[in-house]
């Protein structure tokens, strides 16, 4: 199977011997979502469209959809396209998602116009939070885990506020997210950096 996502969110699965399509959805019929384009205030894939790819987990693909009634972020049946589960109210930035594991769980990190958040992959509960707002939610940057004895760090940017390090730790049986620096001097505003796999490695 092949998953394709076009930048006015148009969903669709196809069979890769053929291109015939398997199953398919539209953002913006089926959820509710917006898309206005270069007009206004619009933020994120409202203005610019969708361009942060899904991200295929297990028997899953999670996609962020951007739709209304806690359908920020849409996780489907690859198979099939049912929904499996829905979550948030965000809108879509311009970063495609990522599972890591973060201070020992796994979690679907996803870079949004309103921050940087983390779900549960397997039902989509949040898990925590870190508001990061701009003008135009240009959030680009794929979320990158540091492995840190002191607690990992998860590591975004943002035109405007800067390179961000959110540091999560485990409290018990809950996570806590913390900012831990930023460095307003290494802001990246279109381009996303290219990771090979989930992780890099730091020391100190």
């Amino acid at each position: 199977r092949l998953y394709v996502q076009s930048c006015r969110g148009e969903l669709r699965c196809l069979n890769v011997v053929n291109g015939q399509a398997i199953w398919r959805t539209n953002y913006v019929k089926d959820f509710g979502a917006v898309f206005t384009g270069e007009k206004g205030q619009a933020q994120g894939a409202t203005r610019h469209g969708y361009n942060g790819a899904p991200v295929v987990h297990g028997d899953h693909l999670i996609a962020l959809v951007g739709g209304k009634d806690n359908a920020g972020v849409v996780c489907f049946d690859k198979r099939t396209g049912k929904v499996v589960w829905k979550s948030q109210d965000d809108t879509p930035a311009y970063a495609p998602p990522v599972v890591a594991t973060v201070a020992g769980k796994e979690q679907l990190l996803a870079f949004t116009v309103q921050g940087l958040i983390s779900l549960d992959p397997g039902d989509g509960k949040l898990l925590w939070r870190e508001p990061i707002k701009t003008a135009f939610g240009r959030h680009v940057t794929t979320p990158v885990v540091i492995e840190n004895a002191l607690g990992d760090v998860v590591v975004v940017s943002s035109h405007q506020v800067g390179l961000i390090g959110v540091r999560v730790t485990k409290q018990g049986d809950a996570l806590k997210a913390e900012r831990a620096w930023t460095q307003k001097d290494l802001a990246i505003n279109f381009s996303s950096p290219v990771v090979y796999g989930v992780y890099l490695y730091g020391l100190g």
